[in-house]
């Protein structure tokens, strides 16, 4: 709920859920950028972008391999992400 300020009865300006969303997306390629050979679980991506919501790091990941962006590898139950080798889905 907001909150009007007192004095000049205006509503604070929030981001849509969206540019968020999109922003995140955007660290999280900025971070493969940085490390394109690389296999990381989510608690670590998290912990590198120091990013508050963890489940909204878990869901663009998700939302990510879905797309073929990045490959979601099962290791001793384990999700580990790694940027998609498909150059053609990268460029």
């Amino acid at each position: 709920m907001d909150v009007p300020n007192v004095v000049t009865g205006v509503k604070p300006l929030r981001l849509p859920e969206r540019n968020v969303h999109d922003r995140l997306r955007t660290e999280l390629l900025d971070f493969w950028s940085r490390h394109p050979r690389g296999k990381y679980d989510a608690r670590a991506i998290h912990y590198a972008l120091d990013y508050l919501g963890k489940s909204c790091v878990t869901n663009a990941l998700k939302e990510m391999a879905d797309e073929g962006l990045v490959v979601a590898e099962n290791c001793n139950s384990v999700l580990f992400y790694s940027l998609a080798a498909n150059k053609d889905r990268c460029a």
